[in-house]
This record gives C-alpha cells, structure tokens and sequence, in this order.
C-alpha cells in the first residue's frame, strides 16, 4: 500500500536494552534523512496513561467501557475488554508517510527483526531465523545473521537502512 512504512521490530526480553536501542537508532536514522516513526508494544498491560483524579479516569470509572483523549497532538484509548484493531488499521491511521516504523516488540508478529541480547538475561534466542535480520548487545547465541556490539548502532542503522532500501526497490517494481 503506498505511504505505508516498512515495519522493523526490534525485540528482546525485558530489561535488555529494547528502549534504549529504539532511542539511539530513531536518532541515527534520521541522520540517514529516514521518516522513522516509533511504536511501542507493551506486553505486560502494565501501561496506564489515565491517572486516577484526572477527569477520562473518573469517566472510565463510572463506567464507560471505551475512554478516548484527543488533542492536536495526542491520542489515547482505553477499552476495558480490549481494542479490535489490527496493526496495520493502526500502521495505516497513525503511521502514514513514514519511510520506517520501528517497533519495540510484538516479537511474534512476522517481520523483519534486530534481537537485543544482555547477558544474564536472554536465556533464548526469540526471533525464527527467517525473520532475523541482525543481533544487537552481548553475542550469547550462534546466528548466522550480523552482529553488532551496544557502540555499533550507527552500523546497525546502515544495515536497517539497506534492508528498506531492498524492500522498497521490490515494491517499485
């Protein structure tokens, strides 16, 4: 679909560096003069947005099984037995016109991915060899992909940056 991003997953357990890495590579991708967006996945269902006090908490509270913000600048939702939207309805809303989206996890979703590794933590690799396309932090398991240490994120963005390049000149075609 044109205006569509090419997805790139970052993933890792937690507490592996996902975040910090997301930080340093949005910065060396755009030095490249790539439109990164950026979305994060949270797992846990730990993320709260609406704080107790503020007035979509008392909303929410009182019932309302779907809470929404708007601003001109921001957008968040809360629905209590979940959202039904898929990651391209929120890729095709939210993320149109970016060359890239990164995004930290949604580790079993298909895709092209870096694996963040941290000794003492990785106990196992996550991404199917198909899908991996480099490793990133402490070389703790034998992939027959790129690897590149925490001060190598400018390399790691050139190698995301060649992989789009691959991907766009297959959809130009």
């Amino acid at each position: 679909m044109a205006g569509q991003p090419f997805l790139f997953h970052v993933i890792g357990l937690k507490n592996t560096g996902k975040s910090g890495l997301m930080e340093s590579l949005i910065q060396e991708l755009n030095k490249l003069g790539i439109r990164t967006g950026v979305l994060k996945h949270d797992g846990s269902n730990h993320f709260h947005w609406d704080r107790e006090g503020t007035d979509t908490y008392r909303i929410r509270a009182a019932g309302s099984p779907v809470t929404a913000i708007l601003s001109d600048r921001e957008f968040a939702i809360h629905a209590a037995d979940g959202l039904d939207i898929t990651l391209d309805e929120i890729v095709n809303t939210f993320f149109r016109g970016f060359e890239i989206l990164l995004i930290e996890g949604l580790k079993k979703i298909r895709g092209k991915k870096v694996e963040v590794l941290r000794e003492g933590v990785s106990t196992h690799p996550l991404a199917s060899d198909e899908d991996l396309v480099a490793t990133f932090g402490d070389r703790l398991f034998d992939r027959d992909v790129p690897h590149f240490d925490r001060e190598s994120v400018p390399a790691l963005a050139e190698l995301i940056s060649a992989v789009f390049s691959e991907h766009a000149s297959k959809q130009d075609r």
